[in-house]
């Protein structure tokens, strides 16, 4: 049971970093044009900090959980896997910072239907702030399916899988810290 776990978290890290890719050639940046450092922290400077997305995302999470196992009862036990939880520097590495929140794991897989409409569902939830209402398919088979939402905006991506279990994962992007956006400009490092 904890290898499905482990192989549904490896397989769902790997597409955020897959999605994420997509964003910039420029990997220590995390997603941000490192060739102008100010005017980059202008446009993170816009978006909530760090902890303010993280603390959206989380409610996000929530209410996604929810509506989905009102509707899809075969996803009514979602469990915390307390084991991706983590975080990134990101922008220069002091000022900015992406967060992995954890991932939640329902035990069982859930059927081709089902998961099509899980995924309508999230869309329809995640586009109000900046999702795509579509996400990319990274595997689409029967019975095994992985798929991202992804937020042009400020990166973070929504991941949600089934095979063996059903894993839904959010994986924030880059934002400042509350000490760099109340400092307003990048730090002199």
């Amino acid at each position: 049971m904890k290898n499905t776990i482990a192989t549904f978290t490896l397989a769902a890290s790997l597409l955020t970093i897959v999605g994420c890719g997509a964003v910039t050639d420029d990997p220590p940046s995390n997603g941000v044009d490192m060739q102008h450092p100010d005017e980059a922290f202008a446009k993170l400077a816009k978006l909530p900090s760090i902890d303010e997305a993280v603390q959206q995302y989380e409610q996000l999470g929530s209410q996604i959980r929810q509506e989905l196992s009102q509707e899809i009862p075969d996803l009514t036990a979602w469990k915390d896997s307390q084991d991706s939880v983590g975080g990134s520097g990101c922008f220069n590495e002091e000022d900015g910072e992406k967060r992995h929140l954890p991932d939640y794991v329902v035990q069982k897989g859930v059927t081709d239907q089902q998961y099509e409409q899980a995924l309508q569902i999230i869309g329809k939830m995640a586009k109000p702030i900046g999702f795509g209402d579509k996400p990319q398919r990274f595997h689409d088979s029967p019975g095994k399916h992985d798929s991202s939402f992804f937020n042009p905006r400020d990166n973070t991506t929504i991941s949600f899988g089934t095979g063996k279990a059903t894993v839904l994962q959010i994986s924030v992007g880059c934002h400042l810290t509350p000490e760099a956006k109340k400092r307003g400009h990048p730090s002199e490092s």
